[in-house]
């Protein structure tokens, strides 16, 4: 059962991956006869950020970039 479970998992994702590199080749305007390749991520986002910019700054850009925070402050 454990096997053939495992199988099912492998097999739907693998069909989740197609599905999601079509909708990336869609986003990305791709023709989609041309085959590309997936490299994985080589950077880490909690560095960049720490160096960059700090949580309180992150937070309030947030709330500046709300579109239903300025409407419901308009209202």
């Amino acid at each position: 059962y454990q096997v053939k479970n495992a199988e099912l998992l492998l097999v739907r994702s693998r069909n989740r991956l197609k599905n999601d590199m079509a909708t990336l080749a869609q986003t990305l305007q791709i023709d989609p006869s041309v085959a590309f390749d997936l490299e994985p991520i080589t950077w880490d986002l909690n560095t960049i950020l720490a160096d960059t910019v700090t949580l309180e700054q992150m937070y309030a850009t947030a709330m500046q970039q709300r579109s239903d925070l300025k409407q419901a402050d308009y209202n």
